[in-house]
């Protein structure tokens, strides 16, 4: 019996979704059920309608077929055994953020009307991609919003902020890569600290 393709993203989940999430770069394993000795091609397709393999698998002597594979964009996947193909299951590829100038934790100490530039690297590198930059400023009880910015990546897939800090104070900056028609938005990037004297 031909069933759907089982996903298990690493690390694997408790439960299998019909749509399952990994980041960019994570490799990913879909697996599916059927007679041992049978051979099955595992499928992808952007559109849920253009279907390409992606690879092949036999399933083995516990009814079991799978394959593992590192996708760089959202998927649908499925199996075809004999003719016959199982319902498609959605895979979401999160794109990868990386802010920097980065101080690896430590919290960076500049001058009021300081400016610096913030890079955030995108990866992988499909689609127009942007990143949405968000500056955070200590207000003495609370942490708050001080600006959010959004900037198109360039060719190389590196967003850019150009930022002067206003006033003293605690703050801190985060960035995020906003989701295409090819990948899901990124996690929030590492916080970058900064004390504005």
């Amino acid at each position: 019996m031909l069933r759907a393709p089982t996903p298990t993203p690493t690390p694997a989940p408790a439960a299998v979704p019909t749509i399952y999430t990994i980041s960019w770069g994570q490799s990913t394993s879909i697996a599916t059920q059927g007679t041992p000795g049978t051979s099955v091609r595992f499928e992808s397709s952007l559109d849920n309608e253009a279907w390409t393999v992606l690879g092949t698998a036999v399933v083995d002597s516990a009814g079991s077929a799978e394959l593992t594979f590192r996708p760089r964009t959202n998927l649908y996947l499925r199996s075809t055994m004999a003719g016959q193909s199982g319902d498609a299951v959605r895979g979401l590829v999160r794109q990868v953020a990386l802010l920097r100038p980065t101080s690896s934790g430590a919290t960076k100490i500049v001058r009021r009307g300081a400016t610096v530039v913030f890079a955030t690297t995108i990866r992988p590198q499909t689609g127009a991609l942007a990143a949405r930059f968000r500056i955070y400023h200590w207000t003495g009880s609370f942490w708050t919003v001080a600006a959010e910015r959004k900037a198109n990546a360039d060719a190389i897939g590196v967003a850019s902020l150009l930022w002067t800090f206003p006033k003293a104070g605690r703050w801190y900056v985060r960035a995020m890569a906003d989701s295409t028609v090819y990948d899901a938005n990124s996690t929030y990037s590492q916080i970058e600290r900064y004390d504005v004297r």
